[in-house]
C-alpha cells in the first residue's frame, strides 16, 4: 500500500467512525477507544500474522482512531 493509498483508507474509515459513534467525550476517552484499537491490532498479529488482510483492516481502524483523536480533542 502506497501512503496515498494508506491516506485515503484512514479518511474513509474515520468517515464510517464518526457515522457511527458521536465525538470524543474527553482525552481519557479517546485515549482508552485508541488503546483497544491497538489492542485489536495486536491480536490479529498474534493470531494470524500471514493473513495481511485482518491485520491492515485492524491497523486502518486504530490509524483512524488516532486521526479522529487528532481531529476531535487536540485543538480548543
Amino acid at each position: 500500500m502506497d501512503s496515498q493509498n494508506a491516506v485515503t483508507a484512514l479518511v474513509r474509515e474515520v468517515e464510517r467512525q464518526k457515522r457511527q459513534w458521536p465525538p470524543f467525550n474527553s482525552l481519557h476517552e479517546g485515549y482508552a477507544v485508541a488503546l483497544e484499537e491497538m489492542d485489536e491490532l495486536w491480536e490479529a498479529i498474534k493470531r494470524q500474522p500471514r493473513i495481511r488482510d485482518n491485520v491492515k483492516g485492524e491497523a486502518i481502524h486504530a490509524g483512524a482512531v488516532i486521526l479522529r483523536f487528532l481531529i476531535e480533542l487536540c485543538e480548543p
